[in-house]
């Protein structure tokens, strides 16, 4: 659940709120101005759908650093600092949380020691970095409303999540750009572990009941 208890397909279920998202993941840091212009929002409109944003963990806003005079301007950035407590604390619970299900599920997980997140906020190491990926994305997709599961063959790099029952799939019918946004969601989460795998790309609508993910071992990973 996003904060204030509100789910976090709520959150993307708004075209304005998507457009912002896909603005920011320019990789720029930029004004509720800049994004007002960039999205055709209204000012104000812009701003009350950036805190939303915040609030759900989508978004990071700080003060400009300015060497002169003046009020300086809050700058918007895609996601939050790797560094960010808030941000370890949801990963640390929802590996712990899938590690339950795990041992839940599979008599053979009982012998894996639980995930966690270490003493240092700098830096983010589990015992199996592939497994924890892959539960952080079907947590997000949790999260999102999207019922999702994973299909490999054995030791292959390559692995494809199905996705149905999507809460968007209205939206994104007329606007390609929800299906988008969410995949560069979805490379983020996966870079929030130092694991093998990484988002390839995504099939909206492969077929009337589902979408795709597919995801590889990036080429060189250690």
């Amino acid at each position: 659940m996003a904060s204030g208890g509100r789910p976090l397909y709520r959150t993307l279920a708004s075209l304005s709120r998507v457009n912002l998202l896909r603005a920011l993941q320019s990789g720029d840091r930029m004004t509720v101005a800049e994004l007002a212009a960039a999205t055709g929002l209204h000012h104000n409109t812009a701003r009350e759908h950036l805190d939303r944003l915040i609030s759900a963990g989508f978004v990071s806003r700080e003060a400009e650093v300015r060497t002169s005079k003046g009020r300086p301007r809050q700058l918007y950035s895609i996601g939050q600092a790797r560094t960010d407590p808030r941000l370890l604390k949801n990963i640390d619970e929802a590996l712990r949380r899938s590690d339950q299900i795990r041992r839940l599920l599979r008599v053979d997980d009982v012998i894996t020691p639980p995930t966690s997140v270490p003493g240092s906020k700098t830096e983010i190491k589990h015992d199996n970095p592939r497994t924890d990926q892959l539960d952080l994305l079907d947590d997000h997709m949790d999260r999102c409303g999207i019922d999702a599961t994973v299909k490999q063959e054995a030791e292959s790099a390559r692995v494809q999540m199905q996705m149905q029952n999507c809460p968007y799939s209205t939206l994104a019918k007329a606007h390609p750009q929800v299906c988008q946004t969410h995949f560069k969601l979805v490379q983020d989460v996966l870079q929030r572990v130092d694991g093998p795998l990484e988002a390839e790309s995504i099939s909206p609508f492969a077929d009337e009941n589902h979408c795709t993910l597919d995801l590889r071992e990036a080429p060189g990973h250690n």
